[in-house]
């Protein structure tokens, strides 16, 4: 069973396997809101993402920042519920479907993993923080990236107070 480390901040989402790391934006582009004269993404490093539980596909990835199209993305940054919000739900779920992308067995079959990640310690220390949390990550994700689609199944959510990661 592999391990998937997942930092999904404010601002930078961390994610970390034993193939691949990746510092990624913490923000996505509903590509219905792409100028038609953007529709490729030519060399740029952004995908496309989808997700059953969601009709629309999505733009993420390092150059996203690059299409300057700020007014149009969707971030995590709020103060309460965050971890309930659709756009944070949207980002943790493309966020184990880029990490899957290293590993064949996630496009043939269902990929089981173990996620570790953590909260600030105001969070960390909210039972309904860290179950809400645990619903979003637990459990199978299917995510289609770049058309290939990455099935994985979450069986065990390790959450840890966020400083214990400076170590």
């Amino acid at each position: 069973m592999e391990i998937f480390a997942l930092d999904l901040g404010n601002k930078q989402t961390k994610l970390k396997s034993r193939k691949a790391e990746y510092v990624l934006p913490s923000q996505i582009l509903n590509k219905s809101d792409m100028p038609q004269q953007l529709g490729s993404f030519g060399t740029r490093k952004i995908s496309s993402y989808k997700v059953p539980f969601d009709e629309n596909e999505w733009a993420w990835e390092s150059d996203l920042a690059a299409l300057k199209l700020d007014e149009y993305l969707q971030d995590t940054l709020m103060h309460q519920n965050r971890y309930q919000n659709d756009v944070f739900r949207l980002l943790a779920n493309f966020a184990l479907g880029k990490l899957a992308t290293d590993f064949k067995e996630a496009n043939k079959g269902i990929m089981k993993v173990i996620v570790v990640t953590g909260l600030p310690t105001d969070d960390y220390n909210s039972s309904k923080q860290l179950a809400d949390l645990t619903e979003v990550l637990k459990g199978q994700h299917q995510v289609e990236v770049n058309g290939k689609t990455y099935t994985v199944r979450v069986e065990k959510v390790l959450i840890v107070p966020q400083p214990v990661g400076t170590f």
